[in-house]
């Protein structure tokens, strides 16, 4: 190479280096966000994960020293937190609950498919069951898989040795034809066999049709390794290494059989997870209710889900708000065909108890003649903040003795391992102390993380304290969840006079921490809480009072009454104090006299008594009109053959307004049928002071008994009457002194 060549190929480099050192600093590396954390206590210790972000929604695989035997292989338990259950919460299966509760027309579940074999990566691969495969004769190939008419099958595995994967044409692998891989650490040996020999042993390594060699690992114990079998058309029949996207073995097939079973073997215990998952699908355009009747807790809606559609497809999530669509979500196709995608419906601040979302599915190019394929699996109510934890309990701890041997992994991203923190003597929850008021409650706790790298997880529900219909909306929206590193945590915004369900989670300690706590009743009374369409309903000698009871979705606190009815020319005072009730009864009144009634309304019987943040209303009433009194001073003043003429004074305290006088007359003759006239209450024109009263068509020459008594206005009956004798004859003029007196009846 020439000296010009030399310098300016330096250049190029050096131009090159540049570039990269300046761009360095803009490009973004995007981590893992996931964290192992190990609780030890004395010689025991408790490995947890946590998973945020992206990771929450993708499988996590748990790496352990692989046990001797099945069991003592740990038992895992994984959680959203917050944990939000809810019957619209789906893993779709023949046959169980859930899926009955979200049948829909032309929706099936598929658990047969070539589909339901495809590999997962996302977080349904923890739900996948472990099958544990020992060297152990006497269950050798106890472990089957259907796959007859399967294209493709995929599965994941951890060993520390060699395994052996059959792909065979009937039950048994010593009597039927197999494909057989037989795969170690580095190195991969396929074969055909048209039934397995009993000494294979050592003869596949001389005895093959394909060979592989890794410059890296295949499989691994301290790594969940991943692989698919899959069927091309029945042309080739290849092993492909899904975490490299390799294909590691390829073989032309020239058989004329068909695998039906796949079988394991190890020479040491290894772990296997076949990849099998049902799931809901259509293959017709249509809108659809997506699911049950979906009741709405918090404020907002969040829906999470895995979705799947065809090239050609689309599908599009959505609710009705009165006459208007609302879409939540619009998928389309992935550049992988029928890629399943995590999604979540979300809506902010949704003033719905409960809700129907709906579904549509549509093609794209309705012109193409495509199968539709639309799908959905995994439906939960979720949080936008969550975070998924998995714990791993150990059941023989003789199986390491150092945490450095576990760990968890991302599935498809085996070769990386999360940061690691370490605390010790970690003990159950300590004891959560309160502070609260009207709208807020504050949380603390003892110090359990000096350095604060662990974060706490707060969700906060509301009770309504309404047990039926109409509920109050704020309280059924008012929750929440919260995370903080620190040991307090305020949480505001609360709705007064409310019970609140508070669950503080970490993965420091696998059982949450349950608290029940009350804000406090607001000082100040709301509107709705006075008292409202008071009906006041006066008698002769009490009056009922009474008002629209406070509806429960309406009450924010204790609500007490003073009810006091006063007359002061009267010196009377009566009072019900620190009173719950809205219906009363004061008796001992005055019949036709005003009384003052006032209602005071406050939180308490302090503010009743101080009348300071206290509601008061007064009223005037007066009470109905009693029976009337006897008249007084009653004269017979005036007689003739055929009348009579009385006069009487109106009683001292009438009781009401004397608006009628009855009269009755009898004689000796007719006794028995005295007869009364009523007439309207007047004054004598003679004496304006006085009342008088005429009584016509009289017997000439009799003895009569004139009875009289008064009616007040408003009332049913006359009062008491006033007895006065007399003589019907010659006109006879009694003005000074009748000389005729009036008893009282």
């Amino acid at each position: 190479m020439k000296y010009g060549d030399v310098v300016q190929n330096k250049r190029r480099k050096m131009l090159y280096l540049t570039l990269l050192l300046i761009l360095y600093p803009f490009v973004s590396v995007r981590g893992i966000n996931l964290t192992y954390i190990v609780k030890k206590d004395n010689d025991s210790f408790y490995p947890s994960c946590i998973a945020e972000e992206l990771e929450r929604y993708r499988g996590i695989g748990w790496i352990y020293p692989i046990p001797n035997n099945e069991h003592d292989v740990p038992n895992i338990t994984t959680k959203f937190v917050p944990t939000l259950d809810n019957e619209y919460n789906c893993k779709f299966s023949q046959h169980t609950l859930c899926t009955t509760r979200w049948a829909l027309k032309d929706w099936r579940v598929d658990d047969k498919s070539q589909k339901t074999r495809r590999f997962l990566f996302d977080r349904r691969w923890e739900d996948l069951p472990m099958k544990v495969i020992s060297n152990n004769k006497s269950n050798e190939f106890k472990e089957r898989t259907d796959i007859e008419n399967i294209l493709e099958t995929s599965f994941s595995i951890r060993a520390s040795g060699v395994v052996e994967l059959f792909l065979c044409s009937g039950w048994n692998p010593y009597s039927y034809p197999c494909y057989y891989y037989n795969i170690n650490e580095t190195q991969i040996y396929f074969n055909v066999y048209q039934t397995l020999p009993k000494d294979l042993d050592g003869k596949f390594k001389t005895e093959h049709l394909e060979k592989y060699k890794g410059y890296s690992n295949i499989l691994s114990q301290d790594e969940w390794r991943s692989f698919t079998v899959s069927f091309s058309d029945n042309v080739t029949v290849k092993l492909i290494d899904i975490n490299l996207n390799r294909t590691l073995i390829q073989h032309k097939i020239t058989e004329n059989w068909k695998p039906m079973f796949m079988f394991m073997r190890s020479n040491s215990v290894s772990l296997w997870k076949i990849h099998e998952n049902d799931f809901f699908y259509t293959n017709t355009t249509q809108i659809s209710r997506l699911g049950p009747h979906l009741e709405v807790y918090g404020k907002d809606l969040c829906v999470s889900l895995l979705v799947s559609v065809c090239n050609n497809c689309e599908i599009i999530f959505f609710y009705q708000d009165g006459n208007v669509r609302k879409n939540l979500k619009h998928v389309r196709p992935t550049t992988i065909d029928e890629e399943w995608l995590e999604i979540k419906l979300k809506e902010e601040n949704l003033q719905f108890e409960k809700i129907n979302l709906f579904v549509e599915t549509k093609f794209i190019n309705e012109s193409q003649d495509t199968l539709g394929f639309w799908a959905i699996d995994d439906v939960r109510i979720c949080n936008e903040n969550e975070v998924k934890v998995s714990f791993l309990h150990l059941k023989n701890k003789s199986i390491t003795n150092t945490t450095d041997d576990i760990t968890c992994q991302v599935i498809e991203k085996p070769s990386w391992r999360p940061k690691k923190l370490t605390y010790n003597k970690i003990k159950d929850f300590p004891p959560v102390k309160f502070v609260n008021n009207a709208t807020s409650i504050t949380l603390s706790w003892a110090e359990e993380d000096p350095l604060h790298q662990i974060e706490y997880f707060i969700y906060y529900a509301a009770n309504d304290v309404c047990t039926t219909e109409p509920y109050n909306l704020k309280r059924l929206k008012s929750n929440g969840f919260l995370t903080t590193k620190a040991n307090e945590i305020s949480i505001d915004s609360l709705v007064p006079f409310t019970l609140y369900n508070i669950t503080i989670s970490t993965v420091l300690h696998e059982k949450n921490q349950l608290l029940f706590v009350h804000t406090l009743d607001p000082i100040e009374l709301t509107p709705n809480e006075l008292p409202m369409n008071i009906q006041v309903r006066a008698l002769e000698d009490r009056v009922n009072v009474s008002w629209k009871e406070v509806g429960c979705q309406y009450r924010y606190g204790r609500i007490v009454y003073d009810v006091i009815v006063t007359n002061p020319a009267l010196n009377f005072t009566k009072t019900f104090s620190i009173q719950t009730d809205n219906s009363y009864e004061i008796s001992g009144l005055k019949p036709f006299t005003e009384y003052n009634l006032t209602i005071v309304t406050a939180r308490n019987g302090r503010n009743l008594y101080n009348r300071m943040n206290a509601n008061v209303i007064s009223m005037m009433f007066r009470t109905l009109a009693g029976i009337a009194p006897p008249v007084e001073n009653l004269e017979l003043y005036s007689t003739d053959k055929d009348s009579a003429s009385l006069r009487f004074d109106l009683p001292e305290n009438p009781s009401g307004i004397a608006t009628e006088v009855q009269v009755s007359r009898c004689n000796s003759l007719s006794f028995k049928k005295c007869k009364y006239s009523i007439s309207n209450l007047k004054r004598c024109p003679l004496w304006p002071k006085k009342y008088c009263v005429d009584v016509e068509y009289l017997i000439p020459e009799q003895n009569y008994t004139f009875k009289v008594s008064l009616k007040n206005s408003n009332t049913n009956r006359f009062g008491k009457e006033v007895i006065v004798n007399g003589h019907s004859g010659d006109r006879e003029y009694n003005i000074q002194n009748s000389g005729l007196y009036a008893q009282l009846l």
